[in-house]
């Protein structure tokens, strides 16, 4: 019997979520979504990181965000990313430091066509 995707597979202890955001001058709004994300009770086997591009910010959300959520990744934007490239420069911060991503994905193909 399954009791994950990975159990004959894979032996993952942790299983991590990049949550991904880009802001640009909403401070109270990205701090009471981080409030809400961080409040969040997971099951056991899952964490997340938080990648957050800043993209020009100039109220003060970088320096709220790190104060309140220190460990918050900030990706640092000139104000021209906009929605699209700011969350493409998070992704690819992302995906520098959740390195079994891929191998994760693929597996999860792997498992899915075999069963």
């Amino acid at each position: 019997m399954h009791t994950g995707i990975f159990d004959n597979h894979v032996n993952i202890k942790k299983m991590t979520i990049a949550v991904l955001i880009t802001v640009h001058n909403r401070k109270e709004k990205t701090l009471a979504c981080l409030r809400n994300l961080f409040n969040q009770k997971l099951p056991d086997k899952y964490e997340f990181n938080v990648y957050l591009t800043d993209d020009g910010c100039t109220d003060g959300t970088q320096e709220a965000v790190l104060k309140e959520f220190p460990t918050v990744n900030i990706i640092h934007g000139d104000g021209s990313l906009f929605w699209n490239r700011g969350m493409y420069a998070a992704w690819c911060e992302a995906e520098k430091k959740i390195m079994l991503f891929f191998f994760g994905l693929m597996m999860i193909l792997s498992f899915l066509k075999t069963a």
